[in-house]
């Protein structure tokens, strides 16, 4: 989420470029990208998505979604990312309003939470972030943004012959005593996720207390902290059919039983869940306003999915990247984010990129191609528009003509 505070940098995630008019979204997506439909709605899956419990009735779509990918990640490589970070002290706790300095951050970082030491890429960006600050100090709320979408942080853990590496989150400290709250359930929590044939009810079980940890606590409490209470009303066979509609699509890929990173944790250029898009602006490409708060430095985005041998169902074309939904149906916001993700990493490989988003739900499929040489304009021109919605276009014309654009 990014800030609006005076000089604040800002962040743009690729799920925030939502809720534009249809025709913006129409422009984005055919200017940008070359789509092709592999599969429209087919047999969509059907379950109860608002559930009444003892107190209130629940929206569990958003716990389906999570739990199937978790199920994916689990049979392919025998550990899920999210979950490894809630069960093994892979959250970084500031508060909103306190200054902190570059020394005080690595300490916790390395030393009291043994994160994993960063790239010399990501290293020189947090030195040069401090470096730039006025007394060298960030404020809490910005420094949580900054570690999210900025950087990689990471950190390890040993797993009989293999080593596992996983994403760190910093958060809120105000939310701690929620935290607190979830204490009493991590053992159960880790039980679980020990399971090695897990049902669909511990998968659902699994997704609500990692949504829980930081954020979505009443809904913990709500849905049922008793593992046993979710087979009462998670829709097993839901579940299940989804997973084996993934398992075809990502069948032409073998699956890894051990960690797909290096020893030092900070090869993300291959197979991976949970991947991490990054992509900082250039210094005269950052988007500003005497008009508005904050400056837009970028874009990020974490994609299910990045890799190799992955092909189109159709036209058996490599893809390079993954996007998985379990949703009623496919909405242009969804194919902006998969774009998104697609120029990214086209940037990032300075070539042309392919991406599929599937719904799981009902095996609609999608493939879109983005050119290295749009990739940025793109993510600029969409950045732009989110900022303050106007085109890039027209920015450059109010430049060279000031009354172009009254």
């Amino acid at each position: 989420r990014n800030t609006k505070e005076d000089n604040s940098e800002i962040m743009y995630t690729a799920t925030e470029f939502s809720h534009f008019a249809a025709i913006e979204e129409r422009r984005f997506l055919h200017s940008y990208g070359q789509w092709s439909t592999e599969s429209v709605v087919q047999n969509r899956i059907d379950y109860s998505v608002d559930v009444q419990f003892q107190h209130t009735k629940e929206d569990v779509s958003a716990l389906y979604g999570e739990a199937i990918t978790y199920m994916l990640q689990w049979e392919r490589h025998g550990f899920c990312p999210n979950i490894e970070t809630v069960m093994n002290d892979g959250i970084l706790r500031f508060n909103l309003s306190q200054m902190y300095k570059e020394n005080a951050v690595r300490h916790y970082m390395f030393r009291t939470k043994e994160c994993e030491a960063l790239s010399e890429k990501d290293d020189s960006v947090f030195k040069k972030k401090f470096k730039s600050m006025k007394d060298g100090e960030i404020r809490g709320k910005d420094l949580i943004s900054f570690l999210n979408t900025r950087i990689r942080v990471q950190k390890k853990r040993e797993d009989s012959e293999r080593t596992i590496f996983f994403k760190v989150r910093a958060m809120e400290e105000n939310t701690k005593d929620d935290d607190e709250n979830m204490k009493p359930f991590v053992q159960q929590i880790k039980t679980i996720y020990g399971i090695i044939n897990k049902t669909p009810s511990n998968w659902i079980y699994l997704a609500n207390a990692v949504m829980a940890f930081g954020q979505y606590h009443e809904k913990w409490n709500q849905i049922g902290t008793d593992p046993e209470s979710y087979d009462r009303w998670v829709n097993s066979n839901a579940l299940s059919a989804g997973l084996s509609r993934l398992r075809k699509i990502m069948a032409c890929i073998q699956a890894h039983t051990v960690s797909l990173s290096t020893e030092h944790g900070n090869d993300w250029e291959h197979d991976s869940f949970e991947h991490d898009l990054i992509y900082e602006f250039e210094k005269d490409d950052k988007i500003n306003s005497a008009t508005r708060a904050g400056t837009v430095v970028g874009v990020h985005g974490i994609c299910d999915w990045v890799g190799s041998g992955l092909v189109s169902p159709v036209t058996n074309e490599a893809v390079d990247l993954l996007e998985i939904k379990y949703i009623n149906e496919l909405g242009n916001q969804h194919r902006i984010q998969v774009l998104v993700y697609c120029a990214i990493l086209a940037i990032e490989r300075g070539q042309r990129c392919r991406g599929m988003i599937y719904n799981a739900r009902t095996e609609e499929t999608e493939i879109c191609e983005i050119d290295q040489k749009k990739a940025k304009k793109f993510l600029l021109d969409i950045s732009q528009f989110k900022y303050d919605g106007t085109s890039r276009e027209d920015k450059a014309l109010e430049k060279e003509d000031p009354v172009f654009i009254e």
